[in-house]
């Protein structure tokens, strides 16, 4: 079922791109804000296989959120404010932003409401972001 998937992969633990460990804090790439570390040193480890995607990457995020503060702002799309949440909470092609992710699941289920009190996938995935923590 798309429920049981989307739980379990909101629930793997962001990793450290240097050396794949879960702690409970990671520190983001101090240049594009994409990738994860650990600490200082795991960043260093990675610098040179990372600096060839860096700018890349930044970019990439800032336009993916650039696309949902202008669905956040237009209100007209639910679907596809829903399906960028998706890519934002899970996805493994992109950099994550999970606050972002809830903000348009928020706001698909307002605006797309087909039984009353909202839309009810995207107030299911908003659901497992409060019940995980992330993003709230």
């Amino acid at each position: 079922m798309e429920f049981d998937h989307y739980k379990k992969e909101l629930a793997k633990p962001e990793r450290c791109a240097s050396c794949s460990e879960a702690p409970t804090k990671l520190f983001g790439c101090s240049s594009c804000h994409a990738v994860k570390y650990c600490d200082a040193n795991c960043q260093r480890a990675h610098w040179r296989e990372h600096k060839k995607q860096c700018d890349g990457m930044g970019k990439q995020k800032a336009r993916w959120e650039s696309v949902a503060r202008d669905d956040l702002e237009k209100l007209k799309d639910a679907t596809s404010m829903f399906v960028l949440g998706l890519r934002l909470g899970i996805s493994d092609c992109m950099p994550r932003n999970p606050s972002l992710s809830c903000e348009l699941y928020e706001a698909a289920a307002k605006l797309h409401a087909p039984i009353p009190g909202g839309h009810p996938i995207a107030m299911l995935h908003l659901a497992l972001h409060y019940e995980q923590g992330i993003g709230v």
